[in-house]
């Protein structure tokens, strides 16, 4: 199995890569930008934890797709807010994340929900409404899941709750960036402490993980960003 290494840290690619193209992405990487992406969700976008912002994960993001495509003018925008719920994000989407006009939006979404013991029909019904927004505004869209962590595993709705962001995703044919499998994978088969990737509350993620996620994240934006399937 081939995997992406980053420093020693092994993940394998079919754990990173995005099934999904994103043709206008690509276009405007192709004709040399900009490009602007909204991270949109609750703390693990926000960057709850984090020492700094610019140690959240779209600032390094924004960081690492730099180094990938260095001229072309990529903003990263965090949108996040610490706490919020599925429906809270869709509350502030016209503010937050049309006012950006953005070309990609990256949704992290589904934690706080699942931690509240929502509706997991109700969760399907706003994630389905949040994408439709997202298209109605002209931009594409990637899903992120939830991390790995003791609080959720023990939720349980939550392999449900997983299958059914996947199905939804299939749906729009739009990428799921597979948060929890590849934390999951640090842990069980890289043996790393849950301490190393998460913060003290064993529930929200640290620079580390924030860290090592943009890096694979980027790795899988930039594999469909030069991707030659444009419609």
């Amino acid at each position: 199995m081939t995997a992406h290494s980053l420093s020693g840290l092994d993940v394998p690619n079919d754990l990173i890569n995005l099934p999904y193209p994103l043709p206008g992405c690509a276009r405007i990487i192709a004709k040399g930008g900009p490009l602007t992406i909204v991270a949109l969700g609750s703390s693990s976008t926000a960057g709850a934890y984090a020492s700094s912002p610019a140690a959240s994960y779209p600032a390094r993001l924004e960081f690492e797709l730099e180094l990938r495509f260095p001229g072309v003018g990529i903003k990263v925008l965090n949108r996040g807010e610490n706490g919020e719920d599925v429906a809270e994000n869709l509350a502030r989407f016209d503010k937050s994340v049309g006012a950006e006009h953005p070309n990609l939006v990256l949704w992290q979404v589904g934690t706080n929900w699942l931690m509240q013991d929502r509706s997991l029909e109700e969760f399907n019904s706003l994630v389905i409404e949040g994408l439709k927004r997202i298209q109605s505004i002209g931009a594409e869209a990637v899903l992120i899941d939830t991390q790995y962590a003791p609080a959720l595993l023990a939720k349980p709705s939550f392999p449900s709750f997983v299958k059914l962001l996947t199905t939804i995703a299939q749906q729009f044919q739009i990428s799921v960036f597979r948060r929890f499998l590849i934390m999951q994978y640090w842990h069980t088969n890289l043996r790393i402490q849950l301490d190393t990737f998460l913060s003290s509350d064993d529930l929200h993620m640290n620079d580390w993980s924030y860290r090592y996620m943009a890096k694979l994240l980027a790795k899988g934006l930039a594999d469909v960003f030069v991707s030659p399937k444009l419609s």
